[in-house]
């Protein structure tokens, strides 16, 4: 150790030698200027030996830090007396106020030696490093190659500090200096470590990182872009590796900012990933939400988690508050709920299976933000998936049945039904069906006698006929309540209704579906299907057409429907009525005349006996019926007329239906038929074999419309009773040989279908169109006598003065007006003016 501190002394002296310094930096007079000593004062004597003595001092303490010593071999030896002496000198004795008059001090002239040796040295290895081998290893791999490496050189330029500097600072100073020291070294050092890695790769493979252990620590290893050294099966160990590389990296310098941006960005990337896990799957069978057990994770899992990354990269085991996890919390639940809100659409469809979602985002719309942005991402699917022309009326109606119940569940103030039901309800008002199809659904039946689901068609709505088997409370007067001064139940709208917004006191979903259209509109559809169902259902007992009507007597009141009143009860007073006279003519003796046949059998005639001026317009169209059934009607007319004091019977014969079995040699048919079809076929009923008919010779025989007839042909095609061996000429199928049957099966479907579409254009009650048509004569004649005496006019206007001018009043719009001008013109009646008007042609 003397050997050494001797070589030392002497390569000072030769230093000095060789770059004599200034005589104001010699603390004791040297022999290089002993020659001059006698030239100067005794100040500048005394000056000159304290700067030999400090550049002695200094060259010492130099010499001993130099990087050459520190980086090279192994450690850095113990400083000797020469050296600590000089440490001593320039870190607390006068040289430490040195830098006070301009010259340098020792640890930061040390702090820029390590930094440009780093800058030169490090920095280009680890660029290199890190821009060349992110595909070659994991990121894992790389962050802690990194981490070594930087604790190697760091290791190498804090050990003079350690060893020497730091322990001088700490025997002689009587604060806290050596720490402030170490801290402000330390801090500078790792500034500039925390730039020599290009941010944004360091900063995604920490998160890569750090999203993978995440996904590993929750059981969602399926979900990680990379499968890290980490065990997936020990959490523990997991926790462990993960501490011990975010710790190493903070002792490196590499975990400020920028790591901790990584973190967020990985916690980030790890609660939607959560969230998007098998673990906040919608509840389809328990219904159920998830939001608590998402709470919970949040708090048990995924805040301890963070907590002990924040610790390792920051050092700071006290940051966290309560308050910031509630706020985690809250950012959970916020997600969840956008997530539920991007598939609401479906939710609402699959109502109500879908509770546990609905209850999620109940969880989620407690701020103005979230209702505003649920309603309208709900608004935009809606208009997407349900508004448009591939939608049936029938489906659009379940769906708004779904919404209905679903924003009910999900805001019970209605405010948000009240917002996304707007475009949907007015949808609804622009269909021509819409009112015809509720209706239908109303009256029609989905369960059998034994409660099993049946189908009831396609125009049927399933929702609205299911929810005429719930119990139907009484609705209250319907009033503005806010002028109810006697209401002590009022409470006053939300903060956030709209000016349209007014909640009904029953969230009956019959109660939004018949507030779709004005009272007019839906008493004229539903004395239509109710006349159509009525006449179609004579032997029902008509306790749901009676729930119904109260039903509509509560909400449109009863002056309003009383022609459906009288329908309801012509058809129980007729089930009466048959009760009484086929009793009557059941014990009645037989005239000697007709004892010679045997008519009468278990044939019995049920007729529905209707007030006209009550119901709508029915189809009056006129034919033969067969023999045993006029028969049967001049019994019956002649017992109603014992009953009904001599009132008369005006027979519809197109109405009704008729139960009809044919026996073949090889097969029987039964079958309900239309009373037309029933004349057809009997008149098949010859003793020759095979018979054979024409459709000319049937509208004769039978008196019939030849559209009738081909209907009822086609319908009888379809049944494989008849076949149409030449062009309108059909012959009865006596037999039906293996052969036969198959080459006539495809002619029978077709014919089959055909026969549906034609039965549903020859319903009972005629449609409006039927209705328009027979009475185009009239209104012609009116249209042309106004247009002759006032002179032009447009649709709008034609359409009320035929309201005003009518009796009775005109039943329809300004598009049917449209269309009755239309023909005018191309008729060469009227002209148009070229402004929208219509005007006699001259």
């Amino acid at each position: 150790m003397a050997a050494a501190a001797d070589l030392r002394h002497l390569r000072s002296l030769v230093f000095s030698s060789v770059f004599p310094v200034s005589s104001q930096t010699h603390s004791t007079p040297t022999q290089a200027f002993a020659h001059h000593s006698s030239n100067l004062d005794g100040s500048d004597v005394d000056h000159a030996a304290q700067q030999e003595h400090y550049d002695t001092f200094w060259l010492l303490a130099t010499d001993y830090l130099g990087l050459e010593r520190t980086l090279t071999g192994g450690e850095t030896p113990k400083p000797d007396k020469d050296v600590e002496a000089a440490l001593r000198y320039l870190l607390t004795g006068d040289g430490q106020y040195a830098a006070a008059g301009g010259r340098e001090d020792l640890i930061d002239w040390y702090t820029v030696e390590i930094e440009e040796h780093f800058i030169e040295n490090v920095r280009p290895a680890l660029k290199e490093k890190w821009e060349n081998s992110t595909t070659a290893i994991t990121a894992t791999k790389l962050l802690e190659e990194t981490a070594q490496m930087l604790h190697h050189v760091q290791s190498r330029y804090f050990q003079p500090l350690n060893d020497a500097v730091l322990p001088i600072i700490e025997q002689t100073a009587l604060d806290d200096r050596a720490a402030k020291v170490n801290a402000k070294f330390r801090r500078d050092i790792h500034a500039i470590v925390a730039h020599s890695i290009p941010a944004h790769l360091f900063q995604g493979a920490l998160c890569s990182v750090l999203f993978d252990t995440g996904c590993q620590v929750f059981g969602m290893e399926q979900y990680a872009p990379e499968k890290t050294e980490l065990s997936r099966h020990d959490t523990r160990s997991v926790h462990r590796n993960m501490r011990k590389l975010l710790q190493s990296l903070q002792e490196v310098g590499l975990g400020g900012d920028q790591a901790q941006r990584a973190l967020g960005y990985a916690m980030h990337r790890l609660v939607d990933t959560f969230i998007s896990s098998h673990y906040m799957k919608v509840d389809w069978f328990e219904r159920r939400p998830v939001v608590k057990t998402l709470r919970d994770w949040i708090r048990q899992g995924f805040s301890p988690f963070v907590k002990e990354a924040m610790e390792c990269l920051s050092g700071d085991a006290g940051q966290f508050q309560p308050a910031e996890v509630n706020t985690w919390v809250e950012m959970a639940v916020d997600r969840l709920g956008r997530a539920r809100v991007d598939n609401l659409f479906d939710y609402v469809v699959n109502w109500d299976r879908s509770l546990g979602a609905i209850l999620d985002l109940k969880e989620y719309i407690t701020t103005p933000a979230a209702k505003n942005h649920l309603t309208q991402s709900f608004l935009k699917q809606v208009s997407r998936r349900l508004l448009h022309a591939g939608a049936t009326t029938t489906h659009i109606l379940d769906v708004y049945i779904y919404v209905i119940r679903a924003f009910t569940e999900l805001d019970p103030k209605a405010i948000l039904l009240e917002k996304v039901a707007r475009p949907i309800r007015r949808y609804l008002r622009e269909r021509e069906d819409t009112a015809r199809v509720i209706v239908s659904s109303l009256l029609a039946d989905v369960q059998d006698e034994h409660e099993n689901r049946i189908d009831p068609g396609p125009d049927v709505s399933v929702e609205i006929a299911l929810e005429m088997l719930n119990p139907i409370a009484a609705n209250p007067d319907e009033q503005d309540q806010d002028l109810d001064w006697g209401n002590m139940d009022w409470i006053p709208d939300p903060v956030d209704a709209s000016p349209e917004y007014r909640k009904t006191k029953s969230e009956n979903v019959l109660a939004y579906l018949l507030s779709l259209y004005d009272r007019e509109d839906f008493i004229v559809e539903l004395k239509n299907i109710l006349g159509e169902h009525l006449l179609r259902n004579e032997d029902s007992e008509f306790e749901k057409e009676i729930r119904l009507l109260e039903l509509f007597k509560l909400r449109l009141g009863d002056d309003k429907l009383q022609a459906c009143e009288v329908m309801l009860k012509d058809a129980l007073e007729s089930k009466r009525i048959n009760n009484q006279i086929n009793h009557l003519i059941r014990h009645t003796p037989l005239s000697p005349p007709d004892a010679l046949f045997t008519r009468r059998t278990s044939t019995q005639l049920n007729a529905q006996i209707l007030s006209a001026f009550f119901w709508p317009s029915l189809r009056e169209d006129t034919f033969e019926v067969p023999v045993p059934i006029d028969k049967l009607m001049k019994e019956y007319e002649a017992g109603f007329e014992g009953i009904k004091d001599m009132r008369k019977l005006h027979w519809l014969p197109a109405l009704g239906r008729v139960s009809v079995d044919l026996e073949f040699e090889d097969r029987k048919v039964e079958v309900e038929v239309l009373p037309w079809q029933a004349s057809v076929i009997w008149a098949f009923q010859e003793e020759k074999q095979p018979v054979s008919k024409t459709v000319d010779s049937l509208v004769v025989s039978l008196a019939m419309d030849e559209s009738l007839v081909r209907n009822a042909l086609t319908f009888w095609v379809g049944q494989l009773v008849l076949h149409e061996t030449s062009k309108d000429t059909y012959t009865v199928l006596e037999t039906l040989s293996s052969s036969t049957s198959t080459n006539l099966a495809a002619d029978a479907a077709a014919a089959a279908e055909a026969a549906a579409e034609s039965a549903e254009a020859t319903a009972a009650v005629k449609s409006a169109e039927d209705v328009l048509m027979e009475n185009m004569g009239m209104y012609r004649q009116f249209v042309l006598g106004m247009l002759t005496n006032q002179g032009r006019m447009d649709k709008g206007r034609v359409c009320g003065m035929l309201k005003m001018a009518l009796a009775g009043g005109f039943p329809w719009g300004v598009d049917e007006v449209g269309v009755l001008l239309g023909r005018m013109v191309e008729e060469g009646v009227l002209v148009e003016t070229g402004d929208g008007g219509f005007a006699v042609k001259t």
